[in-house]
Formats: C-alpha cells, sequence, structure tokens
C-alpha cells in the first residue's frame, strides 16, 4: 500500500525521476519520464532519453556512484528526447545502497529550468540596463548642477587670469630687477596652479564614470565640493561651518559621486536661503550596537551590521524649510516647488540612489521657515582596505 502511494507522488511530479543501476540501466521511471520515452525501462539512461552511445558529459550518475555522494549541476541538453529546441536541466544524481549499504546504483532526476533560466536572464537583463538608465540619470543631474556652478567657477578662474595679465603687463613695460621679476613671475605660477586646480575639480566632477569604492576621507570630499560651490555661495554671503570630529576613519566610496552628493544638497541649500544663510556641516563617527528593523541587523538586507561603524554627515541650512506634507516627497524623481526653470526635482532623488549604491542611509528633517537639515551615512572602510 505505501508503495502505491509513493508510486502515485512520483507520478504526480512534473520533474523526470529514474532509478539507475550501476550498468547506468534504468529499473524504474516516473510517469513524467515515461511520456517522453515509454520504452525507458531496460536502456541506459543516455541511450533512452539523449539517444548517444555512451554517458553524458557531467555525468551526474557516474559522479554520484563513484564518489557515494549526491551530484546537482545545471547545463544545457541540446536534443532532449520529445522535446525539440535546445532546454536547461537542474540534473541531480543521489546514490542509492541496498538494506546492508552496499551501493547499487543512483536516482537520477531532471528539473526543466528552461522557463525559469529565461525569466532569470531577462531579470538580469533588466537590472544591467536600469543600471545603465541610472548611471545615466546620475551623469544627467551632474550636468545640472555644473550649469549652475558655471557662473561661480567662470568667476573663479578670472581671479587668476587677471592675475596673469596684470603681471605680464607689468612685466611687458615696466624695467624691474631680478628679484621684482621672480616675485611677479612667481604670481603668475601661482594664479596658473589656482585656475589649474578650479578647472581640473570641474572636469574630474564632469567625468561619467561606473561606481568605484575605495578608501577615502569624506572631508576632503566635502572640501572639494567647497570648492566648486564657493563662489555660488559668496554672491548670497552665505557662511559655512564645519564641525568635524577629529581622526575620523575612511569611508569605502566613489569619490566622484559623493561630492556629487555634497554638490546637490548645498545647491538646494544655496536655493533655498536668501542673504546671508548659514550652512552648518557635522561629520562625526556612529557605533550600530542595536538592531533596528530594516536598517540594523544581521541579515544580508541591513544596511549595516550590528557591531559595525559608519561616518554621519549631517549639513543643516537656514532657508525656507519643506511643509510637512511634502517632507516624504523629497526624494521621489522630479518632485520639486521651485518655480519653473529652478532644477530638475532629480537633485535629491539622484543624492538619495547615490546613497543607496554605497549602502548608506540618508534622511531629511526640515521646519517651515527654519530650514532643512540633510544627514547620511556611510560605511567605514575596512583596516585591510586603507
Amino acid at each position: 500500500m505505501k508503495e502505491v502511494k509513493l508510486q502515485a507522488i512520483l507520478d504526480a511530479l512534473p520533474d523526470i525521476i529514474l532509478r539507475i543501476d550501476l550498468d547506468y540501466r534504468i529499473v524504474w521511471a516516473n510517469k513524467a519520464a515515461l511520456d517522453i520515452n515509454p520504452d525507458a525501462i531496460g536502456r541506459s539512461c543516455f541511450g533512452a532519453f539523449i539517444e548517444r552511445e555512451v554517458e553524458c558529459d557531467n555525468c551526474v550518475v557516474k559522479e554520484a556512484i563513484e564518489t557515494g555522494r549526491m551530484v546537482v549541476v545545471q547545463k544545457y541538453v541540446p536534443a532532449f528526447k520529445n522535446m525539440p529546441g535546445e532546454t536547461y536541466w537542474e540534473n541531480t544524481g543521489i546514490p542509492v545502497r541496498d538494506t546492508k549499504g552496499k551501493l547499487i546504483g543512483a536516482l537520477e532526476i531532471f528539473r526543466n529550468e528552461t522557463e525559469r533560466k529565461k525569466t532569470r536572464d531577462n531579470l538580469q537583463r533588466t537590472y544591467l540596463r536600469l543600471k545603465e538608465l541610472q548611471d545615466q540619470l546620475v551623469q544627467a543631474e551632474k550636468m545640472s548642477a555644473i550649469g549652475q556652478l558655471a557662473g561661480g567657477v567662470a568667476h573663479e578662474v578670472k581671479n587668476p587670469l587677471a592675475t596673469i595679465m596684470h603681471c605680464a603687463d607689468l612685466l611687458q613695460k615696466g624695467t624691474f630687477t631680478e628679484k621684482e621679476k621672480i616675485k611677479k613671475l612667481e604670481l603668475i605660477k601661482n594664479a596658473v596652479h589656482s585656475a589649474d586646480r578650479i578647472v581640473g575639480s570641474l572636469l574630474d566632477f564632469s567625468k561619467p564614470s561606473p561606481i568605484e569604492l575605495k578608501p577615502a576621507k569624506l572631508e576632503d570630499v566635502l572640501d572639494g565640493a567647497l570648492e566648486l560651490t564657493r563662489k555660488s555661495m559668496s554672491q548670497k554671503n552665505i557662511v559655512v561651518e564645519k564641525h568635524i570630529e577629529k581622526d575620523l576613519p575612511p569611508v569605502m566610496i566613489d569619490e566622484n559621486q559623493i561630492k556629487q552628493v555634497f554638490i546637490n544638497i548645498f545647491l538646494n541649500s544655496i536655493q533655498a536661503m536668501d542673504m546671508n544663510g548659514k550652512i552648518k556641516v557635522s561629520m562625526s563617527v556612529t557605533k550600530f550596537d542595536k538592531v533596528v528593523a530594516g536598517i540594523v541587523g544581521r541579515r544580508e538586507t541591513d544596511i549595516f551590521r550590528v557591531g559595525s561603524s559608519g561616518v554621519t554627515c549631517g549639513i543643516q541650512d537656514t532657508g525656507v524649510g519643506i511643509k510637512d506634507e511634502n517632507i516624504g516627497k523629497v526624494f521621489e524623481p522630479f518632485f520639486t516647488t521651485k518655480s519653473p526653470g529652478g532644477g530638475t526635482g532629480l537633485g535629491l532623488s539622484v543624492t538619495a540612489s547615490i546613497i543607496k549604491r554605497h549602502k548608506g542611509l540618508i534622511t531629511v528633517e526640515s521646519e517651515k521657515a527654519k530650514g532643512t537639515k540633510v544627514v547620511f551615512t556611510l560605511q567605514v572602510a575596512d583596516k585591510s582596505s586603507v
């Protein structure tokens, strides 16, 4: 009775199940197998189903018999009997022993994974396409930021150019001692270095590049972003206060993309403030010693692991703030409260996307008419990678 029930269960399964002896002969098969080849019993497994004269490459039955262990492989079968076209299978071999423990053959199971493989491949292609579009979106927002910075950067370059022109003019018209000439040439040299640094920073920032995580000091990236936004801030007489904890550990980041995070936040703050505003930037170490659902834990899906550390950066402005009903929308693509032409509405969305790709955390706090604070935390670099 038990054998009848077991047969009924195995016959109901869609997988091909074969019991094979030590000579690779099929001694039993379930209904799914016999539907493909009703004459399979007594024939070799490779002859009955793949019409080969010798065992298959990567034969799981052979390996299961030789090793006495279960073997699982995934492979394409170019011409499975009565199944036209290439099919993809999960093939399992399980050693079979008699009541005395003697090896007498193997159980072979074929599970058709063709459709599942197609689905996985389609998902992988979709993921890669989305990643490509995300990179394009990050680059597009970067170019938008460069457009907003262009005027300030041009002014920053004009100052050293004016110095160069003035010194060159004096050298051409006047008569100087050797010492005075050296001093003027030194001024020219410094001005060239200054212009080169500013232009170089802008060019580096504008380059499209895949995310490449390396250990870096977050405060150095901050200084690079402040250099590019300095003129835009000075036009509104905005003061920047920095409160940075000493000896901060390096974080695992793509410096160019995190510079974009700072610039996006700074540009939002500049636009939200009138004259004589203030931006406070703070940095400190955060230790994660308690479980926080979905954020701190021991699972792969948690952003930070219990016992790990991060560097937290807070950027607080004295701008107009965000209404309570809009605070939950600030990371949505194309959401903006700016007037037409004031922005794409992608700045904070792209910022959040960059932080997420860095396996970090970002939040926004705001109070109407009192300003906005953006806080993000990034992973501390492993000592082995520093």
